[in-house]
């Protein structure tokens, strides 16, 4: 059996955004030997962040469960500076039920394509319980499997190896099925860490058009708890 849903992503156990501005105002000042400053310093972080002198910003990092399909995780590791942990078709068995990713192109129309597709995935998915049925184990079931599967990990990434995601996924020429992850990912940092991300442009056209502007709907933040 076959589900279909839209991708998602969490953002697991946020910091304390006041205290990110501190460590990296802090960790500037090393390089000066100035006086670091008691209060958060927006300023000299956007200051070094607009100089180039990023190195600074590699001191914090941020962890986010993402929900997406197994083609944008093979564009999304792509980014070397960052940590992976991937849901394995490997050891994992679907038997149950398997969960496809939403084709944006799709989401809002009724035409011939959609029902294309949506029929490669009922039959990929009857196929894999097929294969499993007689005797075949995840490894080698998973070869009928298509680019729409759900995967869900976790990545950790630094503030800097951040800012070169963004300005490869959030712009036009992006992957449409990235940019539902990136742009809401880069709108939630602007909006927490404004002095570093608000230099950061993206496809507003495609957030306007596709996403009607409710990026807010694609990215949460949750517990890493239980």
């Amino acid at each position: 059996m076959a589900k279909f849903i839209d991708p998602h992503v969490y953002v697991v156990d946020p910091p304390s955004w006041d205290n990110v501005v501190r460590k990296l105002n802090r960790s500037a000042r090393v390089c000066y030997l100035s006086e670091p400053k008691n209060q958060p310093d927006e300023k000299l972080v956007a200051d070094i962040t607009k100089s180039g002198h990023t190195s600074v910003l590699e001191h914090v990092c941020v962890t986010f469960d993402i929900i997406t399909d197994r083609g944008v995780l093979a564009e999304f590791t792509r980014h070397r500076h960052a940590s992976y942990s991937v849901e394995s078709t490997r050891y994992c068995n679907y038997q149950d039920e398997m969960t496809f990713i939403n084709m944006i192109e799709f989401k809002y129309s009724d035409t011939k394509a959609k029902d294309i597709w949506n029929s490669s995935c009922e039959r990929c998915a009857d196929e894999y319980q097929q294969l499993i049925t007689l005797g075949c184990k995840p490894q080698e079931a998973r070869s009928v499997l298509n680019n729409s599967l759900k995967c869900k990990m976790r990545v950790t990434m630094n503030l800097r190896s951040m800012i070169n995601f963004f300005n490869l996924r959030c712009a036009k020429a992006a992957h449409p099925h990235i940019k539902q992850i990136a742009i809401p990912m880069l709108k939630y940092m602007q909006e927490n860490l404004p002095c570093i991300f608000n230099m950061i442009e993206c496809d507003e056209d495609f957030l306007r058009i596709h996403m009607f502007s409710d990026w807010r709907s694609y990215i949460s933040e949750s517990s890493d708890i239980g």
